[in-house]
């Protein structure tokens, strides 16, 4: 029996955005990209699963240069969320 991976073939396309590296270093962890809704409704569900959240808006710098002027257009009204582990020390909403 094979995966559906074995069937299907691969479309190499640009990275996606790698997200904040001082973020990362300090905990956070990149979840996704969202519009604006779509990343209030995860600031919620996180938050609801004991989870700090922080919600940056994407820059089109974080694309590679590969991909254009894409960048310009997919970056508008998009946002990344990152979450970490809540420290009992640090204030309930982060952004």
């Amino acid at each position: 029996m094979t995966g559906l991976g074995d069937r299907l073939p691969l479309i190499q396309g640009p990275a996606p955005p790698k997200g904040d590296t001082d973020l990362i270093k300090a905990g956070w962890t990149r979840r996704f990209q969202a519009d604006e809704n779509r990343a209030k409704e995860a600031r919620e569900l996180y938050e609801s699963m004991g989870l700090e959240v922080k919600i940056v808006p994407l820059a089109p710098t974080e694309f590679a240069s590969a991909c254009g002027t894409c960048p310009q257009t997919a970056a508008k009204g998009s946002f990344l969320v990152y979450t970490r582990k809540r420290d009992r020390s640090t204030s309930h909403n982060t952004t």
